[in-house]
Formats: structure tokens, C-alpha cells, sequence
């Protein structure tokens, strides 16, 4: 035999001697290691290894209490969906439950105690258990959770996995998760509302009736006028109602008439495609609820309090909810500004940097009175402000003729915004001064719109105001 092929038997006997202890080292050690672990922590589990899926009836019983639920197939998420079977029938917080679940599939004990007597249940708070979960699998099999004291010295949790079985020791954290109450386990949501899928709005008042609808632009009003709405205040409305929230149940209330529901003051109702939810509004009406809000889902729900100050923020009137900016426009889209006014002209221009110049922004200019240089945040505090008016109130329509009646015939200032190709963009009128404001018109409403002094007082007349050097006899450079 040769040299070379020695050493190649060497080698290969080499390369097997480590292949084998690799493969023991995975097998015999890591393998048997990770199973061992496994074992331990599925034998910490204070209910066994199930799977939380399989779970199609859960029931906690307290000692003033008893809830019963069940499965409901599975929700918008593709999460199961439950129902509360007793101690009323309703929909149950599938958050809240499909959360317990998963708490006590990997609930884990630190250590268990000599089996229980009599003596020592009632000592750890299991006799009776100060709460009962029980749980019913698809197979028809089932777990007991007996949940009893928390150690008020080193913050340990009881448990008991059955009538007769071992104490176990948990900690004490877990207790807020186990700790649940009926309330807790009901779906406190009033509405099923996704601000985003909503197609129409109805607030109904005892002498009003205020609908919106979702149109591609954004939503109108379409009774009792046609007009454009405020898409914020729209879809802080929907939020609202989508976060509504039950505080109390009062399910089989003596009278409505209590709760002001008999003839509520405010119902507000929710169209997502064919299907409509509707709820009604309302103040407490006897001495004991008057400082209290109530709410019922329509047509037969329960009575529910909820928070007051919610209901105060769904009142809105027709005003509240009217679009009310004079003046709408795209800032990025504006290339030139043109004030106007008794006395003279501002002009101001954009120019974009050249083609390829990498983190460069735009630049303005003063056109007139005279060429200079503008100061862009200057222009965009401008806009800004030029963007943000709203009416406080409208005092008519503009097309009346009783525009000089409020100083806009002819208009004491104008603002006019044009795009880069000089079409326009819209434009401002502002007219006679009073206390509460500024009257105006604007391209974007047909009103005339009293707009805030505050607001107006944002839009400088001066061009020094734009200057990257304010000129003036004011400003005295020093020296150097």
C-alpha cells in the first residue's frame, strides 16, 4: 500500500470518527437536551399541552356570578368569534377571550404543594375557588381551572387544576389575566364600524335630520342641503362611534324613560354597503343618572351607559359638519402667490431646482414691489396659515348681491394662487372687519364666511415679511 493511499484511509476514517461524534453531539445530546426541556415545560403546564383552537365552550363561574360561552366560527380576522350564552345572550369580546385562552394554554406553574385537604383549599383561597374557568374540547374532553389567593408576602398565585388535584404555585401577575368578571367577557363595543368602509352617516335630532354620504372626493352632505363636508370632522365622528364603549349594562331597565331613551335626544345611524347599525343617545332623566350618558343599540338592545362627554362630541349640528374652508388648494402644487389690495402688489414666484440636483428644495422669490429674495419657510408659513382658515360663521350666500354689504364689493384684499402653469388655483377675497372676525369668500364656498382676525393676522401684507434681509430704517447693521 502506498503512502498516498494510507493517508487517504486515515483521512476518511478521521472524517467519520467526527461525523459521528457531530452527529451524537446533535442526536444524543442536543436533540435529547431539547426534548428533555420540552418534557419539563409541558409538565410545568398547569393544564396539560392543549391546543386553544380545539376550545368550543368556556364558563366561569363566581360566586355571584355565571357566564357562559361559545364558539361562533371566526371573526373578520379569521380569529374565533364567540357568543355569550348566559347570563344574557349577546356577543362576547372575542379580544378579550381568545387573549384568556392563550394565557391558559401556556399557563406554567413555579411548584406544587402536598395534595390539598379541606384544611388547606380553604387556606389558599379554593374552597370555594374564588374563581371557576371550565372548558369544554371539540372531542368532548374538558379542563378545570380552580383559581384561589394571591400571597400577599411574595406575590404567589394558587391554582388548582381540578376538584381534588395537587395545589399549584403561579405567579402572581397571572391573576389579572384569570381575575375576569362577566362584563369582562361581553363585547362592550356598541358598533361594528371600520371608519374607512362607511358609505353613509344619519344624525337624527328630535327637529333634524342630517345625511352624509362618501362620494369619491370626499363626503357631501345630501340632506337637508347639498353641500361639501369636513372630512375631519366626518371621520372623527366614525371614530368615535367605532370606539364607543359600554361602562355599565343595565339589561332589563324598569322604563327607557329613566335613561332618556323613551325619546332620544340624538340617534346616529351607520350604512357600510347594504348593512345598516343604528344607536341611540341620550341623558339620564331622574335624579340619581342626570350627570350620566346612556346609549341603545336599535332596535331592542340593551340599555348601556357610556361615557357623557362621547355623546356631547356626536351632537353636531349642520354647521359642524359643512366644509368650511374658504380656500382649498394643494400647497406642493402652488407656483406663484398674487396679493392684492387698495394700496399695492405682492408678487411671489417659485422656482424648482435644476433637473438632477440632488437634494436641492425650491425657492421663492419677491417679484413685486420689487426683485428679491424670498425666505421659503417663510412663503410655506404663508401657506400654511392661507390653508388652515375656517369660517367661524357663514352670513349668507355669495351670489345674493349682498357682497358690499360686508366690504367684498370691491374686496379690501385679495389672494390669488396659480399652478406652474398659470392656471389658477383658487382664490380669497377678504372684505369688512367686525369683533369676531374678517368677512371673506373664497373659490372653494359658496358662502361668505367670517374668518377669525387671529387667522387673518397670519397673512402679512408687508414684503419686508418675505425678504431673506428685511430692508427698513429699523435695521441698523452693525460694523463688523
Amino acid at each position: 500500500m502506498t503512502y498516498r493511499s494510507r493517508m487517504l484511509i486515515v483521512s476518511s476514517i478521521g472524517l467519520a470518527a467526527t461525523a459521528g461524534i457531530g452527529l451524537y453531539a446533535y442526536f444524543g445530546v442536543y436533540v435529547h437536551g431539547r426534548e428533555e426541556h420540552l418534557a419539563q415545560s409541558i409538565s410545568r403546564l398547569v393544564l396539560g399541552d392543549f391546543d386553544k383552537q380545539r376550545v368550543v365552550r368556556i364558563e366561569l363561574e363566581r360566586k355571584d356570578e355565571l357566564a357562559v360561552l361559545v364558539r361562533a366560527g371566526v371573526d373578520s380576522h379569521q380569529l374565533p368569534a364567540w357568543r355569550m350564552e348566559k347570563p344574557v345572550e349577546s356577543d362576547a369580546d372575542g379580544l378579550e377571550i381568545n387573549s384568556l385562552l392563550g394565557v391558559l394554554a401556556g399557563l406554567e406553574s413555579r411548584r406544587s404543594l402536598p395534595a390539598a385537604d379541606p384544611g388547606s383549599l380553604d387556606r389558599y383561597g379554593l374552597a370555594p375557588p374564588r374563581v371557576l374557568w371550565r372548558l369544554r374540547f371539540e372531542d368532548g374532553s374538558g379542563a378545570e381551572l380552580r383559581v384561589g389567593k394571591v400571597n400577599p408576602f411574595d406575590r404567589s398565585l394558587y391554582l388548582q387544576p381540578g376538584a381534588g388535584r395537587e395545589i399549584l404555585v403561579a405567579e402572581g401577575y397571572l391573576d389579572r389575566a384569570l381575575d375576569k368578571r362577566v362584563f369582562d367577557l361581553r363585547q362592550k363595543r356598541l358598533l361594528v364600524v371600520e371608519p374607512a368602509h362607511v358609505d353613509e352617516l344619519v344624525l337624527k335630532k328630535r327637529s333634524t335630520r342630517i345625511a352624509l354620504r362618501r362620494h369619491a372626493v370626499g363626503w357631501q352632505i345630501v340632506e337637508p342641503v347639498q353641500d361639501r363636508a369636513d372630512d375631519d370632522r366626518v371621520r372623527s365622528i366614525l371614530q368615535l362611534l367605532r370606539n364607543l364603549q359600554a361602562l355599565r349594562f343595565i339589561d332589563r331597565p324598569a322604563s327607557l324613560a329613566g335613561y332618556g331613551l323613551d325619546s332620544p335626544a340624538l340617534e346616529l345611524h351607520v350604512r357600510t354597503g347594504e348593512s345598516w347599525q343604528r344607536v341611540a343617545l341620550a341623558e339620564g332623566s331622574l335624579e340619581v343618572n342626570r350627570d350620566k350618558a346612556f346609549a341603545r343599540v336599535l332596535p331592542d338592545g340593551a340599555t348601556i351607559e357610556v361615557r357623557r362627554h362621547v355623546v356631547g362630541s356626536l351632537d353636531r349640528s349642520l354647521f359642524d359638519l359643512q366644509a368650511k374652508a374658504p380656500l382649498v388648494f394643494e400647497r406642493s402644487a402652488v407656483y406663484r402667490i398674487k396679493s392684492t389690495t387698495r394700496d399695492g402688489l405682492l408678487v411671489l414666484e417659485r422656482s424648482d431646482p435644476p433637473e438632477g440636483a440632488a437634494g436641492e428644495t425650491p425657492s421663492w422669490s419677491l417679484v413685486s414691489p420689487r426683485p428679491a429674495g424670498a425666505k421659503a419657510y417663510r412663503v410655506h408659513a404663508f401657506l400654511t396659515a392661507l390653508a388652515g382658515l375656517r369660517a367661524v360663521r357663514f352670513c349668507g350666500d355669495k351670489g345674493t348681491g349682498e357682497l358690499s354689504r360686508f366690504g367684498l364689493a370691491p374686496p379690501a384684499r385679495s389672494i390669488s394662487l396659480f399652478d406652474k402653469n398659470g392656471q389658477s388655483l383658487g382664490e380669497l377675497r377678504l372684505g369688512g372687519q367686525e369683533t369676531e372676525g374678517v368677512h371673506a369668500v373664497g373659490s372653494s364656498r359658496p358662502q361668505i364666511c367670517l374668518l377669525p382676525l387671529a387667522a387673518i393676522r397670519r397673512l402679512p401684507l408687508d414684503p419686508d415679511s418675505f425678504l431673506d434681509e428685511p430692508a427698513g430704517p429699523h435695521r441698523v447693521r452693525e460694523k463688523p
